[in-house]
């Protein structure tokens, strides 16, 4: 029988290394997919339960199973299946992306409407029925609604009568300077309130 030559000693010792070091490398504790999980786990559940109640529990479970839901399809799409385990950090992430992806979705199991400052704009009438909400509109529907909630809790006084040209000029200020987000809401909101007091100094409202 023939013995074994130098070169298949070095060959299946180094076959066995780079088995070893591989075994060694899947057996690795995965520290920082366990650090993004946990943190997406966290903004998760921070951005669902900012109020607890039957809506944000179901919305929870929404964009959980949807969480489940991509992680399977992943599994049975990859080559490695026979490698990948349903459960993974990534399921927490993919929550994440569609629990923000879908925050129409959270507006439209409360009330039904996916555009609610559209439509106090159009209750206001500032908008005409059948045609499109600007920024500048539900801007403004959304002052006169936060004024009509609380009147003593708005950092101006105006009269009721001079409401909507007031906070059009301040809309339309605040857009000018890039302060505006499509839904009428301000990105900062100490500006905004400085913009209302400037348009009051300024003005005879």
């Amino acid at each position: 029988m023939d013995c074994p030559t130098t070169a298949d000693t070095v060959a299946v010792e180094t076959d066995t290394t780079a088995a070893f070091a591989l075994t060694r490398r899947k057996r690795r504790p995965a520290y920082g997919a366990a650090v993004v999980a946990a943190t997406a786990s966290a903004v998760w559940l921070s951005n669902v339960f900012r109020q607890v109640d039957a809506l944000t529990i179901r919305y929870a479970l929404i964009t959980l199973t949807l969480g489940f839901a991509a992680r399977w399809l992943f599994v049975k799409a990859s080559p490695r299946t026979a490698d990948l385990t349903l459960l993974s950090p990534w399921i927490p992430i993919a929550a994440l992306a569609f629990a923000i992806a879908l925050s129409p979705l959270k507006t439209f199991l409360s009330n039904g409407d996916t555009d609610p400052a559209g439509t106090l704009a159009r209750h206001y009438g500032l908008v005409a029925p059948g045609q499109q909400a600007t920024a500048v509109d539900r801007c403004i529907a959304r002052q006169l609604h936060n004024t009509s909630l609380d009147p003593a809790g708005q950092p101006v006084s105006v009269a009721p009568a001079n409401r909507v040209p007031f906070y059009r000029s301040v809309c339309n200020t605040a857009l000018l300077q890039s302060l505006l987000l499509l839904d009428g809401t301000a990105i900062s909101r100490p500006q905004f309130t400085a913009i209302e007091q400037n348009t009051l100094t300024a003005s005879d409202y």
